[in-house]
């Protein structure tokens, strides 16, 4: 064999042997996440779901109350992340609720694909009082048993 033929084949095993591993590799999945009553925990995990590639399904502490104090980034106007990817909420009975001291704020803006199960939205606040943006785009999500509460519906119609 020549020189040149023994490096190709050479070269061309470990070219083969990535190709196969590549081949068998798990598809990407949803990160599933179990979320503490803590307001500070729900605003992270909304954040590290953005991050993600994967849809994510965070579920709520059944019938907590995750209280927000502030917009999620300063000079923001709503008291979670954005949605920016696939995310779905298992809310599990619980309420995501705006301080009654708490400066004005939006909770929930969704850019990406929200969907919304048994959990209570309270307090927010949207100048248009719907769940998109103050231009009226956005998609303000889908929900099964979303219950916005008190005098705005933010997050969902």
């Amino acid at each position: 064999m020549s020189r040149s033929n023994d490096l190709l084949r050479r070269s061309l095993v470990p070219v083969a042997t990535a190709g196969a591993l590549a081949l068998i590799a798990p598809p990407a999945t949803a990160a599933d996440v179990d979320v503490p009553c803590d307001a500070s925990a729900l605003v992270e995990a909304v954040a590290a779901a953005n991050a993600s590639s994967v849809p994510d399904v965070l579920s709520l502490t059944p019938n907590c109350v995750y209280t927000l104090t502030a917009p999620a980034v300063p000079a923001g106007r709503e008291g979670l992340p954005a949605i920016a990817g696939k995310l779905t909420v298992h809310g599990n009975g619980a309420t995501i609720a705006r301080a009654a001291d708490a400066p004005q704020f939006r909770l929930i803006t969704n850019w990406g694909d929200l969907s919304l199960d048994h959990v209570t939205l309270t307090g927010g606040h949207a100048q248009d009082a719907v769940g998109a943006d103050s231009s009226g785009s956005g998609n303000p999500g889908r929900g099964t048993r979303v219950a916005p509460a008190g005098p705005s519906r933010t997050g969902v119609r």
